[in-house]
């Protein structure tokens, strides 16, 4: 995500301009009838390592595949009673797989989040909570710690950090942070006022409203 906005493009520079946030939910299913028979299930890896405990209780052979969506394609497609998906709900559904087992993830805590991309330069508007800012630092010590104290005396509440390096400058890198207010928000101007000191490069990224975290199910 954060690589797709850093893109040269030859036209207009990506912004972002709103967030979703979708809670990740698994389930096993194949074909209708055969959850006797089931000893293989393709799975995603990272699929795999959120529903690290069923797995493990099921005694399955887990056959890595390039997507979860397309593990419940694959299992309809091969029309194999000994095998099962690691899927969403949806694509089991969609390819009329019968569900064996729901909510297989360790963790009910568990989301993804997808940002609105479009080609421009990033405004902010009144009511935005979340800024995403790219920034580089001069070369001189303690450049980092500045960075992030200029925030700090602001009272804002820094949501996340990404570093990329340069290309084709070996040992430097951009800085990606997330903000938990709007770029317009005076304290976000006044830490910015600040950055300029350290900072060689400072971008804005995008700014938007949030909105709210999807509701989660009871833990096991």
């Amino acid at each position: 995500m954060w690589d797709r906005l850093l893109e040269i493009n030859p036209g207009p520079p990506l912004a972002a301009r709103a967030e979703a946030r979708v809670r990740i939910g698994f389930v096993a299913a194949g074909l209708p009838g055969s959850k006797a028979e089931v000893q293989k299930i393709l799975s995603h890896p990272v699929a795999e390592t959120q529903c690290h405990g069923f797995i493990r209780r099921s005694g399955w052979t887990v056959v890595p595949c390039h997507d979860t969506a397309g593990a419940a394609r694959l299992v309809r497609e091969a029309n194999d009673p000994t095998q099962a998906a690691l899927c969403p709900l949806p694509a089991a559904r969609v390819h009329g797989l019968e569900v064996f087992f729901t909510d297989c993830g360790d963790s009910s805590r568990t989301w993804t989040r997808f940002l609105l991309l479009e080609h421009g330069t990033a405004t902010s508007s009144v009511g935005d909570d979340r800024s995403i800012l790219i920034f580089s630092l001069r070369d001189i010590p303690g450049a980092l710690v500045e960075t992030l104290a200029c925030f700090a005396r602001q009272g804002l509440n820094l949501a996340a950090i990404h570093s990329r390096a340069v290309p084709g400058h070996p040992g430097q890198y951009r800085f990606l942070i997330e903000l938990g207010v709007g770029a317009g928000d005076p304290r976000n101007l006044k830490a910015l006022a600040d950055l300029e000191k350290v900072a060689t490069e400072i971008r804005l990224l995008g700014s938007y409203k949030t909105p709210a975290w999807p509701e989660t199910i009871s833990e096991r």
